[in-house]
């Protein structure tokens, strides 16, 4: 039983470092410049260890994404649960874009046409309007959420 956890363990260990290699590669070179194989060798495994996690780069990003939404998702759950707190909301914020979101955010902006078909809308309107309303909060004026929106975009 010891074993199987381990494997599980080294096998988890795995999928987050070929995320963070393909998307330090996809920062460097574009997501087309990119491919699977160079992304095997920068992490030190075969090209089908890597098939093993991931059975393509859009499947490696679309991981990489939905890792980015769980936190912001997480983010507006502590939010509502604690309310406005200006200072700690953008504290939180600041610590998700430098562990993760930095780079994705510029891999999303540099590669529109890649990621158009996956549904990041939502992180960019609901997410993103919920917790510049609590930065704002009381005020609920249009203008105010628009400055919240540009504090957490900064």
């Amino acid at each position: 039983m010891a074993e199987l956890t381990s494997t599980h363990r080294r096998g988890a260990e795995t999928r987050v470092r070929a995320k963070e290699v393909a998307l330090k590669l996809f920062s460097q070179n574009g997501y087309d410049a990119t491919s699977l194989r160079e992304i095997a060798e920068q992490l030190g495994v075969t090209k089908a260890a890597l098939y093993y996690h991931f059975a393509s780069k859009e499947h490696i990003i679309r991981s990489l994404l939905a890792d980015y939404v769980e936190a912001v998702d997480a983010i507006v759950a502590w939010v509502e649960e604690i309310g406005p707190r200006p200072y700690e909301i953008l504290d939180r914020w600041a610590e998700l874009t430098r562990a993760q979101g930095q780079q994705l955010i510029a891999l999303v902006m540099a590669e529109p046409l890649v990621i158009r078909d996956m549904d990041v809308e939502h992180l960019q309107t609901t997410q993103f309007d919920a917790i510049a309303a609590a930065l704002v909060a009381p005020s609920v004026q249009a203008r105010d959420i628009y400055r919240g929106r540009l504090a957490l975009q900064a």
